[in-house]
């Protein structure tokens, strides 16, 4: 009975619990809940349902919202509790099973105002408590406590930002599940976790690992993978100026191990990074591009400050940087940043204090098909650098110490001012450097290579352009300690340049140019390179206006020792071997109009005294060559100088000893060339003395120039020069001996530019009886002159011998006898008379001589006659003759005058004596008349003796009789060769009343 009434109580007991449990309190509790959440917060909270059970202890809510009047801020579907109450009476401490969460949704919302909806959500507390109290509580230990399993499942959280005349930001984050196990500060362990998050509708974030509350230790693996940054970028709409495509992806997954145990400690595990497709827009333009940017297997340590990345790679960056006219970049205006005025009183002290340095080792740099424009359109200038690859090794940095292994650059670049009309451009650019390491104090660098397929610079203003291919440049062990450097060798590898200048029409090319530079020592200011070699390179000029063409090629040039220090440079030695050198002028196009010159005033420039100072020691030239052609003659021009071998005497701008030069060498065929001297290289016008000789030059070979200038080839003859300059204090004296000998003139070459002079006439005034023209041009003149130019001096000196000798021939012939040249310029007759008389026999006598001295020379005589004077003694001598007849007839008496009375009266019938007599009645000085009979006489006479008749085949007879005379004179008498004597057909008329005598004057010719 007692067993019964016993378990009846039991039951009675249990059935209560269990009504308390499953009923009373789950009613009791809800009111009191909704009523304790309302009393805490400004929106309207609402629960469906709550149970309890009181067997298993877990109490479960479910429903429950809250909501203001438009929107839900907070929902569940269902909140489980499992209580663990023999745990926590055994281990004293707060142990729950499970804590889930089902379905719990939470949306915050941003107002215009920038406030949050959850910040007005919970209503201000009255209670305050104090500071000794809350530090009180900061100090306390923390409560003891586990759950098994904390599940959140399927919540959703959704975030609103208003803005005001913009349709709202909204983010959804869906399938938000998150499972923690052993969760606690009991016992100290790590609890695990796993969250796995849908964000909009692409984006997934994963995190597993453990967590550890006190002290905090937090482990585990994330990944974020296709995250949408164009999503979340209205969200800050004001700060940002441009939009994302939706393309633009991120992708990250990384280790992590966070622990407080000692110190804080962090390392980053094995983190990839992936951005791809990111497209920059602005103003509905791309303004950057990138394909992709990835960081590969990221480790990072803190506080050992060691970072490991296995690679970085930027994929395709194409980037538009545009400076405006007022001087704003537009990448900084992508996003709007406040100027913030920090004052002084908050500047932190972490600037000056110091931390352990990182290390850094990045094994991998990759930048591939990378295009980068920037255009200034204000200074109007663009620049893009495309094909951008970039590869780089093994980067390491720990603390001020970098090294990297390799790195490599390749791209092509255009530029292009506009102001200035310049343009550059690059082709395959190549930039290669080997084993670089730097610290505070020193850099090394193995290898440097530079390379470019092409080159262009067009600078059309002043119409100049510039082409390089295959630019190739190597630096080999660059060491640079402090200020000191050291280079062991720099070369240049036979590229081409072309430089073509179209304002003036002229072109420059060098090919094949091969420099080496060894062993370069910078030392504070003192700079060394062992030697510097160039090694046959091929160069030309060409000026095609002017026609010229000049090329050079083979040239080895080697050059020892040099060294600069404080402005001194100094040269050991130098020597110069094979060098082929061309100059050829080409055949010009006439001119429609002649060009007129204008001299230029030169102005002479004050000197000014220089501090620089050289010591260059001997230049040795060895088996040169030179070639020189003129095209622009009507016969080719065309000479070389071979073997050329030489030497320069030490350099020296502190040393008063004077340079010596001396070269010599082969000059076409048989010919032989020599230039000796001395010269003041710190002043060549206050001393130079120099001697330029040429033996046995065939003188054949300047026949294009004798054709051109004075229209005649030149068949055969030798030229020999000895030309001496000296210079003392801008003072020139210079002596020019020329001896040509056997020179024998060809046929007529057809020339505009000839001179219209009688060569052979010069040549046969100029040789002597051997054969040879020994010419002396001595040049006087002031070097500081600025009118003064030593080439057209001594071609005016030479051209107005010539001129001289032709157009003054006897006063060069009398120099031979040191005689006057009027004594030898012609021969005079009496009137009417043939007879040469004996002053004139002396001029004869001086000319044989001349001829017998000048062999290829000839007399010319030109008779004549005198118009009147001729006449009227031929006519004399007719009448004389007429006269002497009548006279023979008169028997007594006055015969002669009585002759000339009976002449008068038959031919002047018409005329009285008496008349013609009283013409001559005369008075004298005391009025005494008398009659003038020798004038009557000589009247009658004269008058009767005019009408003599005298043909001109008589004056021309007269004439060519004498020339007869001087020809037999000077031929049978004196022995002179026949052909150097020459009567010319034309008989010269005198008309001159002044004259005295009947001249026949004497000229020069060549024998024929």
């Amino acid at each position: 009975m007692k067993k019964n009434k016993l378990a009846l109580i039991l039951s009675s007991i249990l059935i209560i619990y269990s009504i308390l449990g499953f009923v009373a309190i789950p009613k009791i509790v809800k009111p009191i809940i909704i009523d304790n959440i309302n009393a805490n917060i400004t929106q309207e909270a609402s629960l469906e349902k709550v149970s309890f059970n009181p067997f298993l202890l877990t109490v479960s809510l479910e429903n429950l919202k809250i909501q203001d009047k438009k929107e839900t801020t907070f929902s569940i579907d269902s909140l489980t509790i499992d209580f663990n109450l023999f745990r926590t009476i055994s281990e004293r401490h707060l142990a729950f099973q499970d804590l889930q969460l089902v379905n719990p949704y939470i949306h915050v919302i941003e107002n215009e105002d920038k406030s949050f909806n959850l910040e007005k959500l919970v209503k201000p507390s009255e209670e305050t408590v104090s500071k000794e109290e809350t530090q009180a509580s900061e100090a306390t230990e923390p409560i003891k406590f586990q759950i098994y399993k904390t599940a959140i499942l399927k919540a959703k959280i959704k975030f609103t930002k208003l803005q005001k005349d913009k349709k709202p930001f909204v983010v959804n984050i869906k399938e938000f599940n998150y499972t923690f196990y052993d969760m606690g500060t009991f016992r100290n362990i790590l609890a695990s976790h796993s969250l796995d998050i849908l964000i909009n509708k692409h984006t997934r974030l994963d995190i597993n690992g453990g967590l550890r509350v006190h002290p905090f230790h937090m482990y585990g693996n994330v990944k974020l993978s296709n995250l949408r940054p164009s999503e979340f970028l209205p969200y800050k709409e004001e700060l940002f100026n441009f939009k994302l495509t939706d393309e633009t992806n991120v992708d990250l997954a990384f280790g992590y191990n966070v622990d407080t145990k000692k110190e804080l400690d962090i390392k980053i595990n094995n983190l990839n990074f992936a951005l791809t497709d990111l497209n920059i827009m602005q103003n509905k333009h791309s303004t950057v591009y990138l394909k992709a940017l990835k960081i590969q297997d990221l480790n990072l340590n803190y506080p050992e400050n060691s970072l490991d990345i296995q690679a970085f790679t930027l994929e395709q960056l194409n980037t538009k940087i545009i400076k405006d006219k007022k001087e704003v970049i537009n990448l900084t205006k992508l996003v709007n940043i406040e100027e913030e005025k920090a004052s002084k009183k908050e500047e932190t002290k972490a600037e000056n204090e110091t931390s352990k340095p990182w290390k850094v080792n990045l094994a991998n740099i990759n930048i591939n098909n990378t295009k980068v424009l920037f255009d200034d359109q204000k200074a109007l200038l663009s620049t893009m650098i495309k094909d951008i690859n970039l590869q780089g090794k093994s980067l390491k940095v720990n603390n001020k110490d970098i090294t990297l292994e390799e790195l490599s650059l390749k791209n092509s670049l255009d530029f292009k001012d506009t102001k200035n009309k310049l343009e550059v451009s690059t082709l395959n650019n190549s930039f290669l450097a080997r084993n670089i390491s730097t610290d505070t104090i020193n850099n090394q660098l193995s290898y440097l290579d530079l390379k470019s397929q092409e080159i262009k610079v067009a600078d059309k203003k002043s119409k100049t352009y510039i082409t390089t291919k295959n630019f190739d440049i190597n630096i080999n062990d660059v060491k640079n300690k402090n200020q000191d450097v050291e280079i062991s060798k720099v070369s240049l590898n036979r590229p081409t340049i072309l430089i073509d200048d179209k304002k003036t029409d002229k072109k420059i090319s060098i090919n094949k140019l091969l420099i080496d530079i060894n062993k370069i020592k910078k030392a504070g200011t003192k700079v060394t390179v062992d030697n510097v070699k160039v090694n046959e390179p091929n160069f030309s000029f060409k000026d095609n206006k002017a026609k010229t063409d000049i090329q050079a090629k083979d040239i080895n040039l080697l050059v020892n020792k040099i060294t600069h220090n404080n402005n001194k440079l100094k040269i050991v030695s130098s020597s110069i071997n094979k060098p082929f050198i061309s100059v050829t002028l080409g055949k010009q196009a006439k001119k429609k109009e002649e060009e007129k010159r204008v001299v230029a005033k030169k102005t002479v420039a004050k000197k000014e005294k220089s501090n620089f100072s050289f010591d260059i020691g001997p230049v040795k030239i060895k088996n040169a060559q030179m070639v020189f052609q003129d095209k622009n003659l009507p016969i080719p021009f065309k000479t070389n100088i071979s073997k050329l071998h030489g030497d320069f005497s030490r350099l020296h701008s502190s040393s008063s000893k004077p340079t010596k030069l001396q070269l010599e060498g082969k000059v076409d065929k048989y010919g032989y060339t020599k230039i000796t001297g001395t010269v003041d290289i710190n002043d060549i016008k206050l001393l130079t003395d120099t001697t330029i000789l040429f033996k046995n030059i065939a003188i054949k070979n300047f026949t294009p120039y004798s054709g051109k200038f004075v229209g005649r080839e030149i068949d055969s003859g030798k030229l020999n020069l000895d030309l001496k300059y000296n210079i003392r204090k801008s003072n020139l004296d210079a002596k020019n001996s020329i001896i040509i000998s056997d020179i024998k003139l060809g046929k007529q070459v057809q020339s505009e530019d000839a001179a219209n002079l009688p060569l052979d006439l010069a040549i046969a005034l100029l040789e002597n009886s051997d054969g040879v023209i020994d010419l002396e041009l001595p040049i006087t003149g002031n070097v500081d002159d600025p009118q003064f130019a030593i080439a057209p001096i001594v071609w005016k000196v030479f051209t107005n011998l010539i001129v001289k000798a032709i157009s003054s021939p006897f006063t060069l012939l009398a120099s031979v006898l040191g005689i006057e040249a009027d004594e030898i310029k012609s021969i005079d007759f009496e009137y009417g008379n043939t007879t040469i008389i004996a002053s004139e026999k002396e001029a004869l006598d001086n000319i044989a001589k001349i001829l017998a001295k000048k062999k290829r020379l000839a007399i010319n005589v030109s008779p004549s006659y005198h118009q009147t004077y001729d006449t009227l003694a031929i006519q004399n001598k007719k009448f004389d003759k007429f006269l002497e007849k009548r006279m023979k007839k008169i028997v007594k008496g006055d015969e002669y005058k009585e002759a000339l009375e009976d002449l008068f009266e038959e031919t002047f019938k018409n005329k009285d004596l008496d008349d013609i007599e009283e013409m001559f009645e005369k008075t004298d000085k005391k009025g005494k008349k008398y009659f003038d009979n020798k004038a009557y006489v000589e009247y009658l006479r004269k008058t009767l003796a005019s009408l003599q008749k005298v043909s001109t085949n008589e004056l021309e007879t007269l004439a060519k009789t004498r020339s007869q005379n001087i020809l037999d004179y000077l031929i049978k008498e004196k022995k002179v060769e026949k052909n150097a004597i020459v009567i010319d057909e034309k008989i010269n008329v005198q008309i001159d009343e002044k004259d005295k005598w009947s001249t026949f004057n004497l000229s020069v010719s060549v024998k024929k």
